[in-house]
């Protein structure tokens, strides 16, 4: 026993769980519906990350196309609940129309300002398989929140997911950098019906939003065993 205790002392480092506010932002445009499986399984695993949290974080669901507005969910206290109608909006959300990355975005911060807490760490997580076709755009969105940043406001780090070889990858890559968040790329998954046997974008995406809510939450994972998942359809 006193050994583990040395090994942990060294191996480790504790700290507090952070309590967190999140806003998901998931992009709803035509591209995302094709193949039909791309949407779904992001879907589905966004509402992994939904599950992931607890009492005492907040949670907020924001998708766009051309445009972005009103939240699917505004930015509430996480509970059973609010869970479950992140759940319902998360599943409501359907592919169509054009991109404007920066409408988006911008709903992430105005949720967070209105209703978020100041002493939570705070995140937007973005995902994206596309190039803006509508205006506004990440440039415009990173130039609102660096005058933010200049006026002392408090502003979130913002995460990024992108899928497939036509996102808009360098920008995305640049916007997590440049808010002090996280890039993740995910393949295009195959045609086909969602959950086809033998794809891994399902998991690839469940791993993903793992890995963005311990960085925000500040914890971290120590064991990882992948083996085969099972999707149940009611």
């Amino acid at each position: 026993a006193q050994e583990i205790a040395v090994l942990k002392g060294i191996a480790a480092h504790y700290v507090m769980r952070a309590d967190a506010d999140n806003v998901l932002v998931i992009d709803r445009s035509g591209s995302m519906g094709s193949p039909a499986s791309k949407i779904a399984d992001a879907k589905d695993a966004a509402e992994l990350y939904v599950d992931s949290w607890r009492e005492g974080d907040m949670v907020g669901v924001v998708s766009f196309e051309c445009d972005a507005t009103p939240p699917e969910l505004t930015l509430r206290d996480w509970t059973e609940t609010s869970r479950d109608d992140a759940h319902t909006e998360i599943n409501g959300i359907a592919a169509g129309g054009g991109t404007s990355i920066g409408n988006g975005l911008q709903v992430g911060p105005d949720e967070l300002v209105a209703s978020g807490d100041s002493s939570h760490t705070s995140a937007l997580i973005l995902l994206s398989d596309g190039n803006n076709t509508c205006e506004a755009d990440i440039a415009d969105f990173l130039a609102t929140y660096e005058g933010r940043v200049d006026g002392g406001d408090q502003v979130p780090q913002v995460h990024t997911v992108a899928i497939g070889a036509d996102a808009n990858r360098p920008d995305l890559e640049n916007l997590a950098a440049t808010t002090g968040g996280t890039y993740h790329f995910a393949a295009e998954p195959p045609a086909g019906p969602k959950g086809v046997p033998g794809t891994d974008f399902f998991r690839d995406m469940a791993e993903i939003y793992r890995t963005i809510s311990e960085r925000v939450s500040r914890q971290q994972q120590v064991l990882n065993q992948r083996g085969e998942s099972q999707r149940i359809t009611p």
